[in-house]
């Protein structure tokens, strides 16, 4: 039944993967057997996680929430360990039906509960110190952020475990964009190395891109303009152009440009693959109406490129004033297979 619901929640049929959980709690859940409370509070953890990827979050607190009533004070290692890691889970659904001060009670619960426990329980505290560093750096309060994602990293840095070092490198992803936008920048670009190092087979495409552009940007702030550009072609050429590019690029476009790169630079760039170029019409035909140079594109892309044209001047003026946006993550964002 356990390997079901995964098979299930790995095609994506979340309802299905829910109610074979529930099924397997309904035929053991009463046994003291070990290996069959163990299973079934992980089965619970696993039914939390369909109900959230099913967008019920309401539907995964409340089974988080009976996990610890029913399981909290079981004496069994692997039980008390997909306990922490229903109540990182809590603090996640919290925070995604908008009650972040439960979702950061949450996950304070969670690392003073189990934080001196063994490797059974450093997945569910690189979960809890993931969210709470997420959340802190969308709030602006970087500071608390950084100390979050150090925390993390210093607890778990060694770990061979891979769900948990897919966190530790969503930690130092997280920190070297916020270093950079602090203007830490020797630190950052330091970071960037570590984690384009052993860590990067780690972060999926899409990361591993969004890490190189901000690499440009922390050169850039540091003067060092040709090493930037040569560093942007290459993020450039490795660029994979998919439905996460456009917010890719509405994110660092401003970011460069409120870094000093002109709007010729990025243009020449941008155009220097055709193929990629046509894929990206509007926000190429954006940064040519900036400059005043003429748009030959359908009227249909040439009105998305002047709705980005503004969007790019809001963005610009609000890098230039140092207000940033908040980093492009989100708590439940390192993969995983929603088992406890």
């Amino acid at each position: 039944l356990t390997a079901k619901s995964i098979v299930h929640h790995r095609i994506g049929d979340f309802d299905n993967a829910a109610a074979i959980c529930a099924d397997l709690v309904a035929r053991f859940g009463n046994d003291e057997a070990p290996m069959l409370r163990a299973c079934c509070c992980a089965g619970l953890n696993h039914r939390a996680a369909a109900q959230m990827e099913a967008g019920r979050p309401a539907d995964a607190l409340e089974t988080l929430v009976y996990i610890d009533e029913r399981y909290g004070g079981d004496d069994l290692e692997e039980v008390q360990a997909s306990v922490a890691m229903a109540s990182a889970h809590r603090g996640v659904a919290h925070w995604l039906t908008g009650e972040t001060h439960k979702a950061l009670a949450a996950w304070a619960d969670v690392v003073a509960r189990f934080g001196s426990e063994g490797p059974l329980f450093h997945d569910a505290i690189a979960v809890a110190l993931a969210g709470k560093s997420v959340h802190l750096a969308q709030t602006g309060d970087v500071a608390s952020a950084l100390a979050a994602c150090a925390d993390l990293i210093e607890r778990s840095g060694d770990s061979d475990d891979p769900f948990v070092r897919r966190y530790v490198a969503g930690a130092l992803f997280l920190k070297a964009e916020l270093l950079v936008r602090n203007s830490h920048l020797d630190e950052a670009l330091a970071t960037i190395e570590d984690l384009m190092g052993c860590l990067s087979t780690l972060l999926d495409p899409r990361r591993r891109q969004w890490i190189e552009w901000t690499r440009v940007q922390a050169l850039l702030a540091k003067g060092e303009r040709e090493h930037a550009l040569e560093a942007l072609q290459s993020a450039y050429d490795q660029l994979i152009v998919d439905e996460h590019t456009p917010s890719l690029l509405l994110h660092h476009v401003p970011e460069l440009i409120g870094s000093g790169l002109t709007e010729g630079e990025l243009l020449k760039v941008l155009t220097s693959d055709p193929q990629k170029s046509q894929q990206m019409s509007p926000i190429v035909g954006a940064l040519k109406k900036r400059i005043g140079e003429s748009v030959r594109i359908p009227t249909e892309v040439l009105e998305v490129a002047q709705d980005l044209a503004t969007h790019l001047d809001e963005a610009i003026e609000r890098v230039k004033t140092r207000k940033p946006p908040a980093p492009q993550n989100s708590p439940s964002s390192a993969p995983s297979d929603g088992v406890g």
